[in-house]
């Protein structure tokens, strides 16, 4: 059987498509993902398009040159065969500027959770808007926190290249006062 180079699509009618894609993956394990969309003359991902990756992530937005480039959504739903124990997230999605395969630009990040699964008095980062630089935080951002009781509170802080910053300006190699939340 000879292998075809070539991205494969999969259309969801609604009957069946995401547990054909499942079996799919399980037959053809060495796809790194599946691509519908416009193309350079090389049959990479150019322009708009839609990508389904294995473990339910998903991005439909601009590329070039076969990476993620311009604007776009990319989504990942932490879906398991079985009940899962100790997945904290069960949603996350960023939507934004793209770079070599990358968040960079303005952006934003949401994060679904295990309800069950948050430990008390910890806030988890449940929205995310600022500007991030190949991938990581970077600059001014205002964020949700979400509580065990289900409590919400907003917060604005400042990263540096994936790091968030103390009050002062300085770096915070425990990353517990970075933030002053909004009253």
């Amino acid at each position: 059987m000879s292998q075809i180079d070539a991205p494969i699509a999969v259309f969801d009618s609604g009957l069946g498509g995401v547990s054909v894609l499942r079996e799919m993956r399980k037959i053809m394990p060495g796809e790194d993902f599946y691509y519908y969309g416009e193309t350079n003359t090389n049959g990479d991902p150019s322009g708009t398009g839609i990508a389904v990756y294995a473990d339910n992530q998903y991005y439909f937005g601009t590329w070039e040159n076969g990476m993620r480039s311009g604007k776009g959504t990319w989504i990942h739903y932490h879906v398991h065969e079985t009940e899962s124990k100790t997945d904290l997230y069960t949603y996350h999605q960023y939507t934004g500027s793209w770079k070599n395969d990358l968040p960079d630009g303005e952006g934003s990040e949401h994060y679904d959770f295990n309800m069950d699964l948050l430990e008390p008095y910890i806030g988890y980062d449940s929205n995310l808007i600022g500007t991030y630089t190949a991938g990581q935080l970077n600059g001014e951002f205002y964020l949700t926190k979400i509580y065990s009781d289900g409590d919400v509170k907003e917060w604005e802080g400042t990263a540096d290249h994936g790091s968030w910053l103390c009050i002062d300006g300085s770096p915070d190699p425990k990353a517990t006062t970075w933030a002053v939340q909004v009253e």
